[in-house]
């Protein structure tokens, strides 16, 4: 279950903004709890990225490579440039409150 938060304009009655709220660490199904806080501390400075895929063999993601989502850790000793892995999504934290974003299955005009 998500909490996400959405905040309203009282007077207008419209969506102001909807996020998530922040949370340092996660609980899981087995109740054991797991940082979320790993790239927003010099603990894990050691990484670089994240690179995640989400396809599978039933439904694989046309044209390949679309699925991925490279995570950019703002705090790593060894950072990668901009447009490293050219495929899917690209995320970068910027200014500890900014999440820029470079989807690379666009062309950009």
């Amino acid at each position: 279950m998500s909490d996400i938060t959405i905040d309203i304009n009282r007077e207008t009655g419209r969506v102001v903004d909807t996020y998530l709220p922040y949370k340092d660490r996660a609980r899981k199904a087995s109740g054991a709890e797991i940082e979320t806080d790993i790239f927003l501390t010099a603990n894990f400075s050691h990484i670089s990225a994240v690179l995640y895929g989400e396809a599978d063999w039933v439904y694989p993601c046309e044209p390949p490579g679309s699925e991925f989502k490279v995570m950019h850790n703002p705090r790593a000793e060894f950072g990668l440039p901009d447009g490293w892995f050219p495929h899917g999504h690209e995320y970068w934290l910027r200014d500890e409150s900014k999440l820029d974003s470079k989807n690379h299955n666009v062309d950009d005009a």
